[in-house]
């Protein structure tokens, strides 16, 4: 069977890239054409898993994806109806474990971006969720909201992150099954309990 054509990835070039160095600086047997000679159609991991060999790490975990896309409204802030339930409390709108599972992501090497179909770019200022993440997507710049793939498709753009290492959380299951149809693994926020629903975030960000 012919093998399908395909692009290197900014990952699958800068992967070769540091492997290379790696064997010129350790004198390893591992033999820098050999592995300049993988083409893009060679499986990523197995490159991943030679520069891992390579730097001694490769008993330490193996990230699962590059790429976690929140929705806003109802993920990393209350939902509608949570915010009228909480009127005249001293609740800022920020959905409490939010800051937390960004740094997690973060702190792995992960790329966070948030895409709204409600959201706009000026509350960012005003927005200690916004100000943390990576990328702000609002699908009213270019007229594609969720749960149409191309918005999700957007996002892996911006970010040059592969759709099949990408975590999506969103609280409306057709953004959920929007951005399955683009390829990507998504996970349906519960917001009538979202303790688990973080916990299952940091299972999958993990691998687990």
């Amino acid at each position: 069977m012919a093998r399908s054509f395909h692009v290197w990835s900014d990952r699958e070039r800068h992967l070769v890239d540091v492997a290379i160095r790696m064997v010129n600086k350790s004198g390893s047997n591992a033999d820098p054409d050999e592995m300049r000679g993988r083409g893009p159609n060679d499986d990523v991991d197995s490159i991943e898993r030679s520069l891992r060999h390579l730097t001694g790490t490769e008993n330490s975990p193996v990230r699962t994806f590059d790429l976690l896309i929140l929705d806003y409204g109802g993920v990393c802030t209350l939902s509608h109806a949570e915010f009228l339930d909480h009127i005249g409390s001293d609740t800022s709108g920020d959905r409490p474990g939010s800051l937390a599972a960004i740094a997690r992501a973060h702190a792995a090497g992960i790329t966070v971006v948030v895409l709204s179909n409600e959201i706009d770019q000026s509350w960012i200022t005003n927005s200690a969720v916004l100000s943390q993440v990576d990328h702000v997507l609002a699908c009213a710049d270019n007229g594609i909201f969720k749960p149409d793939r191309r918005a999700f498709q957007r996002a892996a753009l911006v970010t040059g992150c592969a759709a099949d290492r990408t975590l999506v959380v969103d609280d409306e299951i057709d953004n959920v099954r929007g951005a399955q149809a683009a390829g990507m693994t998504a996970l349906l926020f519960d917001t009538a309990n979202p303790e688990d629903s973080w916990e299952s975030v940091d299972v999958a960000l993990r691998g687990a």
